[in-house]
């Protein structure tokens, strides 16, 4: 039987998120048809105040739906720790009288420490420390897709459940996030 997800909703703060997300779907087979990226404030506003806000909507919406659908929110942490993150994330459904998300349902939410730079970083062989902020030094911003390749290397171990050698904390609780739409993405 197949379980792919007809629709994938992607929740984001920024374009680096957006070409993220898109080229690791990409590299694991998942038709860009079914990814719709919700727009995200591109510089006006915070980023992360943005995807709060907007996801109880959004999980409401994909709890709504008949047909399979996957909701994948990337939040950065930036100088809070991931826990704390998630908590407002938590935090926003309490708001709205939602439930909690729950272990069967199809959502992953990747709360990159600091920023997704620092995961960009990593995947280039370089040690990070997740307390600092590389976006400026590693410069991907307006160059997004000069990361393809890096994201390409994270999507191919994960394809492969290949183990990470000492990846940020962050990222490590990402993987496991993932894990949870695994069989939506791959229709096992």
């Amino acid at each position: 039987m197949n379980n792919r997800a007809s629709q994938i909703i992607v929740l984001c703060e920024d374009k680096l998120h957006d070409v993220f997300v898109r080229r690791f779907l990409k590299k694991w087979g998942v038709a860009n048809r079914t990814v719709r990226v919700l727009d995200y404030p591109q510089g006006a506003g915070s980023g992360a105040a943005y995807v709060i806000a907007n996801y109880p909507e959004q999980l409401k919406a994909v709890r709504s739906r008949s047909a399979g659908t996957a909701l994948i929110v990337v939040v950065d942490a930036d100088n809070r720790t991931v826990k704390q993150r998630a908590d407002d994330l938590k935090n926003s459904l309490k708001q709205a009288s939602m439930p909690d998300v729950g272990n069967d349902e199809p959502v992953c939410c990747v709360i990159p420490k600091r920023s997704i730079d620092t995961w960009l970083k990593w995947l280039q062989g370089d040690p990070v420390d997740e307390e600092m902020s590389y976006k400026q030094q590693l410069g991907f911003r307006m160059k997004e897709s000069e990361a393809h390749s890096l994201i390409d290397i994270l999507a191919e171990k994960c394809r492969r459940r290949e183990k990470l050698e000492t990846p940020p904390d962050s990222l490590s609780k990402a993987c496991g996030q993932f894990e949870k739409i695994r069989s939506v993405l791959s229709g096992a």
